[in-house]
């Protein structure tokens, strides 16, 4: 039995694709295309309302800082559409505020982006089995659990890494995947986070790695602005199950064209917009 948004996705992308006035706007447009095929129609309305202090709005379209946002949050959706639990995915967003949802979601699609097999799984309410996904590869299965920073400091990023270290088993790799706030760069806050992250890791051999993430906002040259998406792995040296992370260090050709415009001021003449959304990379191929 297909999903109820397999017949909504292709013809919502295609009237996007017929009404857009330029590339620019296409991106923008596809993305609500995607969001209007996985969610309800009361819950886009909230989202594009100003009503989610995740997405700030300003008149029909998000603060430039936070359009990147529903772009992403699209993406997602699309990326993870075939995954074993994605109902699960879509029942969260239900339930929980969407920056809970939307980091969930960010961590999942970037291990399914590296080539791994995604499934993401039900709260069980049991300590020790109530991590937020599984991926998979032909060397084994990862156990992965994702934390969200409202604020940075060594106390929180501690307590934080520590409550989620108890929701993983005891037994086989695993990961956590820790987003920073946005401003959390600017007080060169670099060797606290190695440092306390590093601490950690020397405690526990249920842990494989942790995975700090962070996004940056850039205003370039061109009256354009430019979202980097950072990530800085750190493993750990004695885990309890070994586990080869060498997906963790590859570049996303996303990180090649973001560097490029910031050396430039500018978007490079041969980056089409959106080509590194996987959502846009169907659309033209329709």
């Amino acid at each position: 039995m297909k999903p109820l948004w397999a017949g909504k996705l292709e013809a919502n992308l295609l009237v996007a694709k017929g009404q857009a006035q330029n590339e620019h706007d296409l991106v923008w447009q596809a993305a609500i295309a995607v969001l209007a095929a996985f969610t309800a129609p009361d819950y886009l309305q909230r989202i594009l309302g100003g009503s989610d202090p995740f997405i700030k709005m300003e008149g029909k379209r998000p603060v430039p800082k936070y359009a990147w946002r529903i772009m992403e949050f699209a993406d997602i959706l699309f990326t993870l559409r075939h995954c074993v639990g994605f109902g699960v995915l879509l029942e969260r967003l239900l339930t929980r505020p969407l920056r809970e949802a939307f980091y969930e979601g960010q961590a999942a699609a970037t291990l399914h982006d590296a080539g791994l097999s995604i499934a993401i799984r039900p709260e069980s309410g049991v300590r020790g089995s109530d991590f937020d996904f599984s991926a998979s590869s032909t060397e084994g299965t990862l156990n992965c659990e994702v934390t969200a920073l409202t604020r940075f400091s060594s106390e929180t990023l501690r307590n934080s890494l520590n409550s989620k270290r108890k929701q993983l088993p005891e037994d086989g790799p695993a990961i956590i995947f820790c987003t920073l706030p946005d401003d959390w760069i600017f007080d060169d806050n670099y060797d606290v986070l190695d440092r306390c992250v590093e601490t950690f890791l020397r405690g526990t051999g249920r842990v494989n790695a942790v995975v700090p993430a962070w996004c940056v906002t850039h205003s370039l040259e061109d009256d354009t602005t430019l979202t980097v998406r950072t990530t800085r792995p750190i493993a750990n040296h004695r885990p309890r199950t070994a586990f080869n992370l060498s997906f963790l260090l590859r570049e996303h050709h996303s990180a090649v064209i973001g560097q490029a415009a910031l050396r430039m001021g500018r978007m490079p003449d041969s980056a089409v917009a959106g080509t590194h959304l996987n959502y846009m990379a169907y659309l033209w191929s329709l």
